[in-house]
């Protein structure tokens, strides 16, 4: 540190903090567009995507705030949080891809045999990483060692 000054310490940390801000606010800005896509597409055709986005954004603003309040401050915690409901995510996300792939796409585009196949291999594949995951840490988080 003394190499390049007293100031590189405190450059390191801004950007570091400024890159994690636009990284988080991107992630939470891309799943709400999507999902808000879906669920106006598919579910609510009537309803506005811009209050469905809005919604989205508060509501994981809302999760994140229930995390934080219930004690996950720590880094370790919040990742291995993330790290369980991303297991979970993937597993529902290939479960949707098989439902809108096989029902909602035109016959001519619809996925076929061996790609099915992939498909239903990642849902096994992911429920199961996701269940023996969420298993396992689940009681580390609650101290139940």
């Amino acid at each position: 540190m003394e190499r390049v000054g007293g100031w590189f310490g405190y450059f390191f940390w801004v950007v570091g903090a400024v890159s994690l801000f636009a990284a988080a606010l991107g992630i939470v800005d891309y799943t709400s567009r999507l999902a808000a896509d879906v669920l106006k597409t598919m579910y609510f055709p009537e309803a506005s995507e811009s209050k469905l986005y809005a919604g989205l954004v508060w509501g994981l603003v809302v999760i994140g705030i229930v995390v934080i309040a219930a004690g996950f401050s720590q880094p370790i915690y919040l990742a291995v949080v993330a790290a369980c409901v991303g297991g979970v995510m993937m597993f529902i996300y290939s479960g949707l891809l098989i439902v809108v792939n096989r029902r909602f796409l035109p016959e001519q585009i619809r996925i076929r045999g061996f790609r099915v196949g992939a498909l239903v291999w990642s849902v096994v594949l992911f429920g199961v990483l996701a269940v023996l995951t969420v298993q396992q840490q689940v009681p580390r988080l609650f101290g139940a060692d």
